[in-house]
């Protein structure tokens, strides 16, 4: 009898892999994925394509596992915490507005501001689908930081942010470079001859800031001490980063085509 192995996943997109008849029922997977978990719940079997769409399978339907299309998934979860099961670009949302809040929480504004950025980008945010399953507190959060990034009245709100903080402070380095590239060149050097003392003042300014953000050392916790930090640095530079908006745009209208 010909039998498959097969991963399902938790409603914290954890995933368990179980072995079970290609055509086994829904009833023989759920009991299948109970057994491995040593779970007593009232599970259900739930299939979500990859926009997010959710099935709930019937007991009698079989060869489950030739339903989800390429980026689908089937999911166990209780009956009744079946509205909570999100999709993993929402799961990813949420993610990615935690590191955000902890970055900010470090007084690492430059990554905070990347974050935020990468959220922002039009690739992005014209998810509707899944920014809209997105829960209402993340959603206040990351709204939240938007505002923290309004750029109208000169960084006005980021300034006044920045300016309430204690070091050390790692600053958002392109607003940092750019006042200092006005300042030098939207200043001339010299007057009539003369050192230009106000310009000097100015890059003096911008000069103290970034001095002020690392005045103090930085001191880790002991939650965060016990981090294996290399493993980190490793996976960090190995990420496949896309910065093609084209490409970036494409695959936005696969995952969510335009609306007609």
């Amino acid at each position: 009898m010909d039998e498959i192995l097969f991963k399902v996943y938790c409603i914290d997109h954890t995933y368990t892999t179980i072995r079970v008849r290609v055509a086994a029922s829904v009833t023989e997977v759920i009991s299948a994925v109970k057994d491995k978990l040593g779970s007593t719940e009232d599970l259900i079997l739930v299939q979500m394509s990859s926009a997010g769409e959710k099935v709930v399978l019937k007991p009698n339907e079989v060869s489950v596992f030739t339903m989800p299309n390429v980026n689908g998934r089937l999911f166990v979860c209780p009956r009744e915490k079946f509205d909570c099961l999100l999709s993993k670009r929402v799961q990813l949302l949420k993610k990615f507005i935690k590191i955000a809040a902890h970055c900010k929480e470090y007084r690492n504004l430059n990554s905070f501001f990347a974050l935020v950025m990468g959220l922002s980008n039009v690739a992005v945010s014209r998810l509707s689908q899944t920014w809209e399953k997105l829960p209402s507190k993340f959603k206040k959060i990351y709204s939240e930081f938007e505002s923290l990034m309004d750029p109208s009245r000169n960084h006005r709100a980021y300034r006044l942010t920045v300016a309430k903080l204690e070091p050390p402070i790692i600053p958002f380095m392109p607003l940092l470079i750019k006042d200092m590239t006005f300042t030098h060149e939207g200043n001339n050097t010299l007057r009539d001859n003369l050192i230009n003392f106000e310009k000097m003042h100015m890059i003096g300014n911008s000069v103290r800031t970034a001095r002020h953000c690392r005045s103090q050392p930085f001191n880790l916790d002991s939650s965060l001490a016990n981090k294996n930090h290399q493993d980190v640095r490793v996976y960090v530079r190995q990420l496949n980063v896309i910065d093609n908006q084209r490409t970036l745009s494409q695959m936005s209208h696969r995952l969510e085509p335009r609306r007609s």
